[in-house]
């Protein structure tokens, strides 16, 4: 009898055992992979602290976004461990720390992206886009003073606020003059006039540096689509002669399509409180599928002018890779989006595609290659939509060298 009361004894025990060692066994590997996350997030935090401390605003922003990401990594990581207060001791020393300093300069580097945008737009002359954008930098600067008086945050490094108000000071006035006296802003603002001639030898005599920011203009502004390379002429004493490739009434009705156009597919497609990412997406989608690659005119070596640009793009629905590539860049910049003109080689062939920034990051979009050919409605491919420089050198080549980098492949399918 008592032979058998001790083996039953011995197999409760070991029954017992077990399960708390598979207990034990079910909270300590979550627990080791959120505690090493977490110290990533520590280090991450001591580098983002010490740009603070150093007063060093612009290299807080380039921090910024990746260490909010992984504040948001090690969180979910934590959700993951079973035991409660594991996951409050984890969250009290590591993530609310972060947070905290995170939250120190959350405004500044908001301003610091907002006067980004502003200065954009002064150097591509666009004043008015320029005033919208600095009353909205008021309206944040209120808040931020609002907050920061009722949240008791650390005071942060003269350096930053000095940062700020100089840089802010510098484009009121420039703004205020009304002009910037640039080479850019004169051929932005002769061919946006419709002028037959502008005079740059003030700021340039030499005709590759003129076609060279010509170009530029051309491509950040595609609603200049009307500009004709083809007997333009620059003279040595800095006259620029313009061509255009239709009459000036014609010029003015197709810009005023394009515009009326625009709103409507930006109040389509836009609504209040989106990210930007959700806008970029929302452009992207309604160009796919509301457009056409001229397929049947790219085959029989037709292709239409209007074919090569953002006005066939938008009003006719049909263009090769330079209209959608120009739409891109039109739509978004009217929702202060910055998106840069790529050009390369696809598969071998001369093709265009964008860079599109979004929440202060580069990513690839090539649009075209997401609209199958031959067109099919109500499809949309994802395979070219923000993706990294790596991905689409597998198939697209181009010069990087003048271009942000794109490396962030949160967004990857």
């Amino acid at each position: 009898m008592f032979t058998l009361r001790r083996t039953l004894l011995l197999v409760i025990l070991f029954f017992c055992f077990s399960h708390v060692q598979a207990y034990a066994g079910s909270w300590e590997v979550p627990y080791k992979d959120a505690l090493n996350v977490a110290n990533q997030l520590k280090q991450k935090q001591t580098a983002f602290d010490r740009a603070i401390n150093q007063g060093n605003l612009e290299l807080v922003d380039s921090l910024y976004n990746d260490f909010s990401a992984l504040i948001g990594k090690t969180e979910r990581a934590i959700g993951k461990v079973p035991r409660s207060s594991k996951r409050e001791y984890l969250l009290n020393e590591f993530v609310r720390p972060a947070k905290i300093s995170r939250e120190r300069v959350i405004y500044e580097v908001s301003q610091l992206r907002l006067l980004e945008q502003i200065d954009a737009n002064v150097k591509k002359g666009s004043f008015n886009e320029a005033k919208n954008l600095l009353a909205k930098l008021d309206r944040l600067k209120k808040r931020a003073v609002e907050i920061k008086d009722a949240g008791g945050y650390a005071s942060l490094p003269s350096a930053v606020n000095s940062y700020l108000t100089n840089y802010e000071n510098t484009l009121r006035n420039t703004i205020v003059t009304g002009s910037v006296p640039s080479l850019y802003s004169s051929i932005y603002n002769g061919i946006s006039s419709i002028k037959p001639e502008i005079n740059v030898g003030s700021f340039s005599k030499d005709s590759d540096v003129v076609f060279e920011t010509l170009n530029s203009v051309l491509q950040d502004h595609p609603e200049l689509f009307y500009f004709s390379y083809k007997g333009s002429l620059f003279w040595s004493d800095g006259r620029f002669e313009i061509k255009y490739l239709y009459s000036t009434s014609t010029i003015l009705s197709m810009k005023s399509q394009l515009e009326q156009k625009a709103n409507q597919i930006l109040s389509k497609t836009i609504t209040p409180g989106m990210s930007e990412y959700q806008k970029v997406k929302a452009i992207h989608d309604y160009l796919v599928l509301n457009m056409a690659y001229d397929y049947d005119n790219y085959l029989r070596g037709s292709l239409p002018e209007d074919s090569y640009n953002v006005y066939g793009a938008l009003i006719k629905g049909t263009a090769v890779c330079e209209g959608y590539t120009e739409a891109m860049i039109y739509l978004l910049g009217k929702l202060n989006i910055e998106t840069k003109y790529v050009t390369g080689t696809g598969n071998g062939g001369a093709h265009a595609w964008n860079k599109v920034k979004i929440d202060g990051v580069w990513y690839n979009v090539d649009a075209t290659w997401n609209d199958p050919v031959p067109d099919k409605k109500g499809y949309v491919r994802y395979d070219y939509f923000l993706v990294t420089d790596s991905e689409l050198a597998k198939d697209h080549k181009w010069d990087n060298s003048g271009f942000p980098k794109a490396t962030d492949g949160k967004f990857m399918k």
